[in-house]
């Protein structure tokens, strides 16, 4: 059995348990031995997966249920927004995205490209491009708080803040905003912001080739994530 196997089996006992349970305890329900049961909780603990209850038992973590709260909106989102996506596709035969604002990183968890339909978990942009030169990210962090715009304007930096004012200015009138693709200057990503419960923090993307695509395909892009938006609520 695997590290993550084991550790996985420690937090299955715990968020059954219903309350804090001791690491003797622990290594009885899950039949490791005490030493390696200390082991790895000393890392989930670390990790703020788990952490110490009454008594100085453990269970479960805030972090863990917050992770589990966003995957299941995640998982959600994917769900409902996989016809839409599809349909997207096979009018523009653009690449599609479906970006999930994670932190500070941009992840792409569904992709419709060519002729492939990808389930891409989790898949990050790579570090070092910054959340003002994409599209997603200027579209979801508009869609937010004004602390938002200002962190994203001050990264932005004074060369870029124009630029950067300008696609802000077009996700809050409600128009796609549109940026170079940072991977392939040549290539143009369209971007609009998708509301989850109040909460914004994913975005669709539509990737096509040149500034004459991008004009024709702006407002399929956004009419399909207001129907995402909306599918989404009437999901409850």
């Amino acid at each position: 059995m695997s590290v993550i196997e084991r550790s996985v089996q420690i937090m299955d006992e715990l968020a059954t348990a219903g309350a804090p349970v001791m690491l003797t305890d622990l290594s009885a329900r899950t039949g490791l031995p005490l030493t390696t049961v200390h082991r790895l909780c000393a890392q989930l603990l670390a990790e703020q997966l788990i952490e110490r209850g009454e008594g100085g038992g453990l269970m479960i973590g805030t972090r863990t249920w917050v992770l589990g709260r966003r995957h299941a909106r995640t998982e959600r989102t994917r769900f409902v927004a996989g016809r839409f996506l599809h349909d997207l596709h096979e009018v523009t035969r653009g690449t599609v995205d479906l970006v999930l604002l994670d932190g500070e990183r941009l992840r792409v968890v569904e992709r419709l490209s060519g002729l492939t339909h990808t389930r891409a978990d989790w898949r990050s942009l790579p570090e070092g491009v910054p959340l003002h030169r994409t599209s997603a990210g200027v579209a979801i962090l508009a869609a937010r708080s004004d602390h938002s715009v200002a962190e994203l304007r001050r990264a932005a930096g004074p060369e870029e803040a124009a630029d950067v004012d300008a696609a802000i200015r077009d996700a809050r009138a409600g128009r796609v905003v549109r940026r170079a693709d940072p991977l392939d200057g040549r290539r143009v990503t369209l971007a609009a912001a998708i509301r989850t419960r109040g909460e914004v923090d994913s975005a669709l993307v539509l990737t096509v080739d040149g500034d004459r695509a991008a004009r024709v395909q702006a407002p399929s892009v956004l009419v399909t994530a207001r129907r995402i938006t909306a599918a989404l609520a009437a999901e409850g």
